[in-house]
């Protein structure tokens, strides 16, 4: 079985940190909770790569669900983008510079109409 490796920004929940600067001086709980929530985001992402991982060592799996195992990397590239806009100093900005397409349009359709308070 291969080993994951975690990234060097991966971050434990424990470690999040309020941040400094003008967002973030008005409402540091919330801050917080979304830095919480992005190193929880990414702990899910790791947990589903090591699923990938076992599942792809696996030559039954492998030969007989080689599409249904893609949706892994798809997955995990998802949650990474998430974690990084939640804990992105302005979260709005960062939604506009997500790589991938659907998930970039389904973001900033939803934040163009509703203008959320992130």
């Amino acid at each position: 079985m291969s080993e994951v490796k975690l990234d060097k920004n991966f971050l434990n929940p424990e470690q999040a940190r309020p941040c400094s600067g003008d967002m973030c001086r008005n409402n540091r709980a919330t801050t917080l909770l979304f830095k919480k929530l992005a190193a929880e985001v990414a702990l899910v992402r790791h947990d589903v790569e090591n699923l990938s991982v076992v599942l792809c060592g696996d030559s039954y799996v492998v030969e007989n669900h080689v599409s249904v195992l893609q949706n892994f990397d798809h997955i995990t590239q998802r949650l990474a983008i998430i974690a990084d806009i939640l804990q992105a100093d302005d979260r709005l900005e960062a939604v506009k510079h997500i790589p991938l397409e659907v998930l970039a349009a389904r973001l900033s359709a939803d934040t163009k109409k509703n203008k959320p308070d992130l």
